[in-house]
């Protein structure tokens, strides 16, 4: 058992754990008791399905997905853009579902170069959760070092206490 491991790099003066440097086996919680969960993000703006289909095939240990479009972005009204910003109480339940709650360290990534992660990111830190990281390097990053995938689809039940929520800080 190994558990992940977090480097922080500083991404800018007012923005701290924008990147982490990951190594592990499975997400569990640390001796600290802070437990980690892992999103991937990866996705595909020409196959919507593309992301979803990649996380069948190969995602990192005890990672969960976020669809952009589904979960990661709101309802289309035909005037607030292509991926408009999620409710708040929605992604807050929907993130309570994958065991995120205040003492949780979120780490995001995808398989196209940190975008989508990059929005997640700022999607936890709009809501108010301070310990989001993004994947240095992303999936493929963690592929060429030669890290294991699993294909197995993770699904998580048990509801965490507390949420993470707008101008909670």
């Amino acid at each position: 058992r190994h558990a992940w491991r977090v480097r922080a790099k500083r991404a800018g003066s007012a923005i701290d754990n924008a990147v982490a440097t990951l190594t592990c086996s499975k997400p569990h919680a640390s001796r600290s008791g802070v437990i980690s969960v892992v999103i991937d993000c990866s996705f595909d703006l020409a196959n919507p399905a593309a992301g979803r289909e990649a996380y069948h095939v190969g995602h990192l240990p005890g990672a969960f997905y976020l669809h952009l479009d589904n979960e990661l972005s709101g309802e289309k009204t035909g005037t607030n853009g292509r991926h408009p910003l999620p409710d708040p109480n929605t992604l807050s339940a929907r993130l309570r579902v994958l065991g995120v709650n205040d003492d949780t360290q979120v780490i995001a990534y995808d398989a196209q170069g940190g975008m989508y992660a990059a929005r997640a990111w700022w999607l936890l830190r709009w809501l108010g959760h301070g310990a989001v990281a993004v994947l240095d390097g992303g999936k493929n990053a963690w592929v060429a070092a030669g890290l294991p995938l699993e294909a197995n689809v993770q699904f998580m039940t048990v509801m965490a206490t507390t949420m993470p929520y707008i101008g909670r800080g």
